[in-house]
């Protein structure tokens, strides 16, 4: 024995921490903490098959701003969904809901639900203002009066009927410095990479993958050390500005789908799901953010990436716009100083491909010597001359990735888009 653990023989049976269950027979007197034991007994192996398939989203619980939403009272609504939070709670979410971003004590107003809160300091001089990190987590309430006897036919404390489960919804003050929130215009897609560690050296191992010690990274695994709890499933980061209001609900910086256990204990980093996990949210984020700014009322013609994004996923896409009125960014403006010299063309069939390996690389960093290849598609180039696509658009891949442009009359030069060794 190294003191690790108790020695166990071949063929013995070890049921420290198993799950305890009624022996029944004919005869047995049963009681209420017999009954209960069953309840217990059942709940615990859901648990563990729910901590086995992994924790995060399962489907739905996406977060918007109510069409109720005010100024004055800032609402979001839930849709409903499926999730499973870290000690393997299934939560669902039967109806949407509107919840109330509002202060508890001022919330009891109206039909919505309100947050309970929890704010984690403010370390080092950071600033919480405005940044709260939506989450659910399980909650159940009594239902009815059961009929009871031996007790007098009095009213009594424990004959509830039933217990019905549910969800309840809280927010945290994000800590984050001030020249991060000052910085409006990127605050958005500052706020995702924090939570994403991308900059934070616990993340990465390449640098000495023989010894590294996985850990925490990123702002969301922080909070759990401070406000969040293993019961709670984040949903996403809304901003409450001082003026009031909403001004945005990012979803995609904490919202995950389910995400597999490793069991290889030394190489999470380099082989666990959670790493493949943030790089589909963080392309999602960006897509997402991409999408309120077209929809927004102000101009991208000449919106370059640094005015909105710190990083930009591996590979992206963005709408390519001043073309009979359409709303966009300019191809030629949106990545100058580090853009490739010509738009390539390549295959929709290429795309997906493409997009998978990039969730293998880094993200790009705007405004630096770093080299990004674009591309248009010449499917969707082809479907808007027939006025069957809505827009052009155009993707972006990162210099690590393999160059996919395919040489076509017209719409790419057969030296460099059919060999290319690099960005063009």
């Amino acid at each position: 024995m190294d003191g690790n653990g108790a020695l166990a023989s071949l063929g013995q049976s070890v049921t420290t921490g198993g799950i305890r269950t009624v022996n029944f027979f004919n005869g047995r007197l049963l009681s209420a903490r017999d009954l209960k034991t069953e309840q217990d007994a059942a709940e615990r192996a859901h648990r563990r098959l729910g901590r086995g398939v992994g924790d995060g989203i399962i489907y739905g619980f996406e977060v918007a701003e109510a069409q109720a939403s005010t100024v004055q009272t800032p609402v979001v609504t839930v849709q409903p969904g499926m999730a499973v939070n870290r000690l393997g709670a299934v939560l669902e979410l039967a109806t949407a809901v509107d919840v109330s971003l509002v202060d508890i004590g001022s919330a009891a107003q109206g039909s919505g639900t309100a947050f309970s809160e929890c704010d984690p300091g403010s370390p080092g001089g950071a600033t919480a203002t405005g940044l709260y990190l939506l989450t659910v987590s399980p909650a159940s309430a009594g239902r009815g009066r059961a009929q009871v006897s031996g007790l007098g036919n009095e009213s009594a404390a424990c004959n509830t009927d039933v217990s019905e489960d549910g969800v309840t919804f809280s927010r945290t003050s994000l800590p984050v410095d001030a020249d991060i929130v000052a910085d409006t215009p990127r605050l958005r897609n500052r706020v995702a990479h924090l939570m994403f560690g991308t900059i934070d050296p616990r993340r990465w191992p390449e640098f000495d993958p023989m010894s590294f010690v996985p850990g925490p990274y990123g702002l969301l695994d922080d909070l759990r050390e401070t406000c969040l709890d293993d019961s709670q499933v984040p949903l996403a980061v809304v901003f409450l500005p001082p003026g009031g209001g909403v001004d945005f609900v990012d979803r995609w910086s904490v919202r995950r789908r389910l995400i597999e256990p490793s069991p290889a204990t030394p190489w999470p980093p380099l082989l666990e799901d959670r790493a493949r996990a943030e790089a589909e949210a963080a392309l999602l984020q960006f897509q997402e953010q991409v999408d309120d700014l077209a929809a927004g009322p102000k101009s991208l013609a000449f919106t370059k990436a640094t005015e909105y994004f710190e990083f930009l996923p591996p590979v992206g896409m963005i709408p390519v716009g001043g073309t009979e009125g359409l709303r966009g960014f300019d191809a030629d403006w949106f990545l100058t100083g580090q853009d490739s010299s010509e738009v390539a063309t390549t295959n929709a069939e290429l795309l997906r491909g493409l997009v998978q390996l990039s969730f293998e690389h880094r993200p790009i960093a705007p405004g630096t010597g770093e080299r990004v290849q674009r591309y248009f598609i010449y499917d969707n180039l082809h479907a808007f001359e027939q006025g069957a696509a809505a827009g052009t658009v155009m993707v972006f891949a990162k210099a690590s990735l393999p160059y996919v442009g395919i040489a076509r009359f017209h719409f790419g030069h057969f030296g460099q888009s059919r060999f290319a060794p690099s960005v063009i």
